[in-house]
């Protein structure tokens, strides 16, 4: 064997070696901090139930964050732009617009989907014929 290739083998060797080792301190001191993050997290919610026993309310808000259930937040509508360029902010109307707007959608989008060419006939006919000539070479 060369003396490069032996000096370069034990370099990589040695390399390696400091690698496994400054993983295994990561690994261990990971290890470590979950550890202690898990125990602060018991010792807090001990302590929180411990001393609010009496108060459902604050018992109750302990075990929904330890489930870390969250409340939903609502959403308030004060105001909308209309597709006409108007701005509406009276909540009847709101609800008023958005209600057409929802319920004639359907038929605006059928309206907007024009009638089928000649391409499009021969596109279907041609992927009905691929796929009936692939059932006919692969039967079930």
């Amino acid at each position: 064997m060369s003396q490069t290739l032996i000096i370069f083998k034990s370099a990589a060797l040695k390399q390696l070696a400091i690698l496994f080792l400054c993983f295994r301190k990561f690994f261990v001191s990971e290890n470590s901090l979950t550890h202690v993050k898990e125990k602060s997290k018991k010792l807090y919610y001990n302590n929180l139930f411990e001393t609010n026993k009496a108060n459902a309310k604050k018992v109750w808000k302990g075990i929904n964050d330890l489930l870390r259930r969250r409340k939903n937040k609502t959403f308030s509508l004060t105001k909308i732009i209309a597709t006409d360029g108007r701005i509406i902010t009276d909540g009847n109307e709101i609800c008023n617009y958005v209600n057409d707007y929802l319920s004639t959608i359907g038929s605006r989008m059928a309206s907007s989907i024009s009638a089928p060419t000649d391409a499009d006939i021969h596109y279907k006919s041609s992927f009905q014929l691929a796929k009936y000539l692939s059932n006919a070479n692969h039967p079930q």
